[in-house]
């Protein structure tokens, strides 16, 4: 090897002959190039000399709880630190993680917010809104009960997953608290129109629930490093959709026998203006729906356009495994001249 000294003698290299005695060389299936004769380095900050320490977490670590440690043992070593020297944490991967940590959790609460706001807006009752919006913080809670339970963190993932689940939760617990109005408004008693509405609208909400467990369940059984980042994303959503069904049909039904009230004949005037532009989206939708009804062809049409461009779109959109982010770091790097250490360069 002492004879090779530039890239095309060590693309001359053999690696294999083939059945006829031809040979593949190393230049046929490799990029060559010379690298540095010596990886030695160095570090200076602020025009100091330095030593530099990096810490990498193993496979199964928390980064975060790495980098708390990390910190509070070199906190708990500064004592003993000669007068002349320090330590600064110059480069933190962990900042970036815990900034979109906070930023999912204020997600989160709005998201909350605006659920609500859009429950109240629609149902029009206080005593409505309140039961519909205690079955979010009750399944939460058990979906993060059973993350614990099976060993999982609370990251991005899962709190990404728990936005998207807000407003799945209060979807049966919505169609519980409306069945029972609807059957209060026929005159029946608050426990007797909890009790036919539950005859009614308990299995549909099963088969609901099933429908959406058999959309995320096998995102959790895919193999490989697609299965291990997004299993989690879907045993959180399986987990609060499972639990909000069954809040749905125990915690709001109990709910509703003991809070809910007939609905006043007219609504209140905050409302009314809201209730005819509703009416007015509703008139002109069931004038659509009528008209696809004469005409199915329309209506086949329409889904075949739309199935077409979605295919188009995708189809036409770069393909990724995950999207790039900008995590508010860079770096430089130059070769020293001559291939010696560039801290040994002269500076300009």
């Amino acid at each position: 090897m002492g004879r090779l000294s530039d890239a095309a003698s060590f693309g001359q290299i053999a690696i294999r002959s083939g059945e006829q005695g031809q040979l593949v060389r190393l230049a046929e299936v490799a990029t060559i190039e010379l690298g540095a004769r010596s990886y030695s380095s160095g570090a200076q900050l602020n025009g100091r000399d330095s030593a530099y320490l990096g810490v990498y977490p193993t496979p199964t670590a928390n980064a975060l709880q790495v980098a708390s440690a990390v910190r509070a043992e070199l906190t708990r070593l500064h004592a003993r630190f000669p007068p002349d020297l320090t330590w600064e944490v110059k480069f933190d991967t962990t900042r970036f993680v815990s900034a979109t940590i906070k930023e999912i959790g204020v997600s989160l609460v709005l998201t909350l917010l605006a659920v609500v706001a859009v429950v109240s807006l629609f149902l029009q009752s206080w005593r409505a809104t309140l039961i519909v919006a205690l079955a979010i913080p009750v399944s939460l809670i058990g979906t993060f009960a059973v993350l614990y339970l099976l060993g999982y963190s609370a990251n991005t993932l899962s709190l990404f997953a728990a936005i998207l689940a807000l407003t799945m939760v209060v979807d049966d617990a919505i169609v519980v608290v409306e069945s029972v109005e609807s059957q209060m408004a026929e005159g029946l008693s608050r426990l007797e129109a909890t009790a036919q509405a539950l005859r009614q609208i308990a299995g549909p909400v099963i088969a609901t629930t099933l429908v959406l467990l058999a959309v995320f369940v096998p995102v959790a059984l895919l193999p490989g490093i697609v299965g291990e980042l997004y299993r989690q994303f879907a045993v959180t959503l399986s987990t609060a959709v499972t639990l909000s069904s069954v809040v749905a049909l125990t915690l709001t039904p109990a709910l509703c026998a003991l809070l809910l009230r007939p609905r006043p004949a007219q609504p209140a005037a905050v409302w009314r203006l809201f209730n005819r532009g509703l009416d007015g989206l509703r008139d002109g939708y069931g004038a659509i729906v009528a008209r696809m009804n004469r005409r199915p062809w329309l209506a086949l049409a329409a889904v075949a356009l739309a199935a077409g461009a979605v295919a188009f779109s995708f189809s036409s959109m770069p393909k990724g495994f995950l999207p790039e982010e900008d995590q508010g770091y860079f770096f430089a790097q130059r070769p020293a001249a001559g291939g010696g250490f560039a801290g040994a360069q002269p500076r300009r």
